[in-house]
């Protein structure tokens, strides 16, 4: 671990990790100080994944926190995360992490303290996200420098450790560009089928982190917030947060919205796919009757073929919430296809209790 290339020093790291009982924690953190940035991420890793951390350890990993280097920072606070220790000492340094310059080092605090179950600390979060939420005071280009600050390390692809660095591939949320992301968005304002894949309207930031954490923490005073963020760029994350925090209205707004006939086609349909992503099964039989309704859903742009109707959509959410069909919703099934979906969702439907 003491060499300078970062090749054989990341598939070191990777050998220590997968045979802890050949790390030797005291040496780790007599020269920790001493080693490169790269190789003090990875002791960050490593220390994380000891089975038993001791209190030195603990020590360590609260120290490089204040780390001169910005990605040791958000190591650190990923590996105080991973130990699974809520201890007063890991969740007040987590804290004080909120101050940190670097908004990533900021959003893995956060995310490392909803990993630890910190429910204390869930009010300090909310007040956060509504602190972003009224103001942005980072440019783009210092949060692109921050970024680099951080996920260039984690680029080194084809090597055996590099997924130690980003475990979870955190690099691919950020790694969207302005270009890409205002793409994303006038997709979703022109009113188009869904996606094969989903759409990322945002590279992931600090807001993305505080919402999903409200969500895993249970912070049910965040609930009305979040409400507020669905139908925008956060709509995703916050249907989420939601759906951990009151997952019966939420769900029952949607079954509303798209069992309104009154209500416009392309926001029925949005629901049904809601409902879909959510995998809100205990409510599917609530969607039989939408089988029956041929209303044309209306887009911006004219597709090949037949067109879709609420009843081809409520078909399909109903095969997913079914384990029937992939996950994610499509835009392209042929008519030969739709037809036998709906004639198998209709005996489905006569013969479930």
């Amino acid at each position: 671990m003491g060499t300078d290339d970062s090749r054989l020093t990341l598939a070191v790291a990777h050998i220590l990790v997968k045979r802890p009982e050949a790390v030797d924690a005291p040496l780790l953190l007599s020269s920790f100080s001493s080693r490169p940035p790269l190789t003090r991420r990875l002791d960050c890793a490593i220390l994380s994944r000891l089975p038993q951390p001791n209190g030195a350890i603990r020590k360590s990993l609260l120290e490089a926190l204040h780390d001169p280097a910005e990605g040791v920072h958000w190591q650190a606070a990923l590996a105080i995360g991973t130990t699974g220790r809520n201890d007063d000492q890991s969740v007040a340094a987590l804290e004080q992490t909120l101050n940190d310059p670097n908004e990533l080092v900021v959003a893995e605090a956060v995310v490392s303290l909803a990993k630890l179950g910190a429910t204390n600390a869930a009010p300090v979060l909310f007040a956060r996200l509504q602190a972003c939420m009224q103001s942005t005071n980072t440019t783009p280009e210092e949060l692109e420098r921050q970024t680099a600050a951080i996920m260039d390390e984690t680029r080194l692809e084809g090597y055996a450790g590099g997924r130690l660095l980003d475990p979870d591939n955190l690099e691919l949320r950020t790694g969207v560009t302005p270009e890409e992301a205002a793409n994303a968005r006038r997709r979703l304002a022109m009113r188009a089928p869904p996606p094969p894949l989903p759409l990322r309207t945002h590279p992931y930031r600090l807001v993305d982190a505080l919402i999903e954490a409200l969500g895993d923490l249970g912070y049910a005073p965040a609930a009305a917030e979040l409400s507020k963020l669905r139908g925008g760029v956060y709509d995703a994350e916050a249907m989420g947060a939601l759906n951990k925090l009151v997952p019966d209205r939420l769900t029952e707004e949607l079954l509303a919205t798209a069992r309104d006939k009154q209500m416009d086609s392309y926001l029925r349909e949005q629901a049904l796919i809601a409902l879909a992503n959510l995998s809100a099964t205990n409510r599917v039989r609530e969607l039989v009757p939408l089988l029956d309704d041929p209303t044309p859903i209306v887009y911006s742009i004219t597709l090949p073929g037949e067109e879709w109707r609420i009843c081809d959509r409520a078909v399909e959410t109903i095969a997913i919430l079914l384990g029937w069909e992939p996950e994610r919703p499509s835009a392209f099934i042929p008519p030969e296809q739709r037809a036998a979906n709906l004639n198998r969702v209709r005996e489905w439907a006569r013969q479930a209790p």
